[in-house]
């Protein structure tokens, strides 16, 4: 026993760490700081690996901290496909590849994750906004 006498024990200490690494990545990912957010996400995913959302997050944090290099693009996308074999209907996963292909200028690709996206999750704005806005671009 400890001072106050009481210890809490934690049912699944696993998930409970996870989720806590989950949050801090997304709080580094509001600053911007891709590096810090990748490593709390990849925290996240040692200590749950079969979260397809965590993975998701992972490689979107991998893509922007590499800024779209190569290197950056293939280990975000090795992540997204991870998510995506875990949980295809993960409309996030969708999103992030999606702008992965629209960057790369990949614009057929880009509308497809997106509209993926949104066949799952149909009040999804950012995808609605982002199959438009690559529409455009395409020229279609």
């Amino acid at each position: 026993e400890g001072l106050t006498g009481v210890y809490r024990t934690v049912a699944q200490p696993e998930e409970t760490e996870a989720a806590m690494f989950f949050e801090m990545g997304k709080a580094f990912v509001q600053t911007r700081d891709f590096r810090e957010a990748e490593l709390s996400f990849a925290r996240a995913v040692e200590c749950a690996p079969t979260t397809a959302e965590y993975l998701a997050h992972q490689g979107w944090a991998t893509y922007r901290k590499y800024e779209g290099s190569d290197s950056g693009v293939k280990g975000a996308r090795e992540l997204l496909d991870r998510a995506l074999a875990l949980d295809d209907h993960l409309p996030l996963a969708h999103y992030f590849s999606g702008i992965i292909h629209r960057d790369q200028r990949n614009y057929d690709a880009a509308m497809q994750s997106f509209r993926s996206a949104l066949s799952f999750d149909s009040k999804f704005e950012a995808a609605k906004t982002a199959l438009r806005q690559t529409s455009e671009l395409s020229g279609r």
